[in-house]
C-alpha cells in the first residue's frame, strides 16, 4: 500500500489538529478462538478529532477542499480562508444521518461558514441535538436519506452556496472525492499500527452510500487483503447491487444503525466496490445482530454505537482459517 499521493491531506490534518494522535488500533483478544483465525484487531473511531466518529477525517478535508476551491486561497491558510468565507458570505451545506452532518458544522465553524445540516425524519432526537451543538442550523427533512441529499444539493445550488455531500452522483464527484481521500488516513494508520510483517486478510467495514468502503478499497486495491463490507438488512444496497451486477437504489427500511441507513450506493464508490469486493464478502446483518456486537464490544472494554459494532457481527458469517488476521473498521463510539 502506498499513500504518499494523500501526503497534503494528513498535512492538513496534522494542522487543523494540531494536538490530536491517531485512534488506537487494539487486538481482541480470545475472539480468534472464538471464531477460529489467527488474530482480531479493532480500529477504534469513539474519539477522531475530538468528536465520537470517523467522519471528520472526510468531512474537515472534504469542507475545506471545496472552499478553497471556491475561493481560490490555498487549503492549507485557514485565517485566508475564514476571511474569503466572511468576506463573500458563503454557506455550506449537508445531508446527514448524524456524524456526517456534525463534522461539516463543526468544520464550517472553525473556517468561517455558515452550516446548514438536513436530517431525514427518521433521525432522532439526540443525534439532532448533538449536531445542533456545532451552532449550525439543523432542519428535519420529511423524507428518506437520498431525498434529503437531492434537496440539499438543490438548495446550495440555488443560493450559490457549498454543499459537502459524502455520497456522488453524476457531476458532483470532486468533493465526494475529497472525503475519500480523507477516510484513507484511518488505513494508513492501521499500517503503521499493525506489528511488523503482519497485514490484514480481511477488513470489514460498515456500508451507508459506500465512501469508507471505497477508502478501504483505494488503500487495499492491489493487496492480497479482502475488503468485506456489512449492512443493515433493512439498507443493504450494496450487497443488492452486487447481486444484481450493477448500482441498483433499493427501499430502505428501519433500522438502529442510521449512519448506515442509506438506499443508494455512491456513484464514485460503486466501480470499485464491484471490482474488489466479492458477493460473498457483502454482509447484511439484524438489529439483533448489531446489539449482540455492542454487548459483546463492551465485554471486551470498547464503547461503539450500534454502526461501529456492525463489523463484529459481520465476522461469524465470514469463512476464516488460521491465516486470518481480521481488521474490524469500529466507526463510532456510543452514540447516546
Amino acid at each position: 500500500m502506498s499513500f504518499e499521493r494523500y501526503t497534503k491531506v494528513y498535512e492538513f490534518h496534522d494542522k487543523f489538529f494540531p494536538n490530536e494522535q491517531p485512534s488506537p488500533l487494539v487486538p481482541l483478544k480470545g475472539l480468534e478462538k472464538q471464531y477460529g483465525c489467527k488474530q482480531v484487531y479493532l480500529k477504534n473511531e469513539a474519539k477522531r478529532f475530538g468528536l465520537p466518529a470517523f467522519k471528520i477525517l472526510g468531512a474537515s478535508w472534504g469542507t475545506a477542499k471545496a472552499l478553497s476551491d471556491r475561493t481560490g486561497v490555498d487549503v492549507l491558510d485557514f485565517d485566508g480562508l475564514k476571511n474569503a468565507a466572511e468576506q463573500q458570505g458563503l454557506a455550506v451545506y449537508a445531508a446527514t444521518d448524524g456524524n456526517h452532518g456534525r463534522a461539516v458544522a463543526r468544520t464550517a465553524k472553525r473556517l468561517g461558514l455558515k452550516a446548514n445540516i438536513y436530517t431525514p425524519k427518521t433521525v432522532e432526537k439526540w443525534s439532532i441535538d448533538a449536531i445542533a451543538s456545532e451552532g449550525c442550523n439543523v432542519t428535519v427533512f420529511d423524507g428518506d436519506y437520498d431525498n434529503a441529499v437531492k434537496h440539499v444539493a438543490e438548495l446550495a445550488e440555488k443560493n450559490g452556496d457549498l454543499v459537502v455531500q459524502d455520497t456522488s452522483w453524476k457531476g458532483y464527484e470532486t468533493i465526494p472525492q475529497y472525503i475519500v481521500d480523507g477516510y484513507t488516513r484511518l488505513f494508513a494508520e492501521i499500517e503503521d499500527q499493525l506489528p511488523s510483517g503482519v497485514r490484514p486478510t480481511h477488513t470489514i467495514v460498515p456500508v451507508g452510500v459506500g465512501s469508507l468502503a471505497l477508502a478501504s478499497a483505494l488503500s487495499y486495491e492491489n493487496t492480497s487483503t479482502n475488503v468485506v463490507t456489512v449492512e443493515p438488512n433493512t439498507a443493504a444496497c450494496l450487497k443488492e447491487s452486487l447481486a444484481k451486477g450493477k448500482n441498483t437504489p433499493i427501499q430502505t427500511g428501519e433500522t438502529i444503525m442510521p449512519g448506515l441507513n442509506c438506499g443508494t450506493v455512491s456513484e464514485q464508490a460503486w466501480p470499485l466496490l464491484h471490482k474488489l469486493v466479492k458477493p460473498e464478502n457483502a454482509i447484511s446483518i439484524s438489529d439483533q445482530e448489531a446489539r449482540d456486537g455492542i454487548k459483546t464490544l463492551a465485554e471486551l472494554g470498547v464503547q461503539s454505537g450500534p454502526c461501529g459494532a456492525a463489523p463484529l457481527a459481520a465476522l461469524k458469517h465470514l469463512k476464516l482459517d488460521s491465516d486470518s488476521v481480521v481488521v474490524l473498521i469500529c466507526t463510532e463510539g456510543n452514540q447516546e
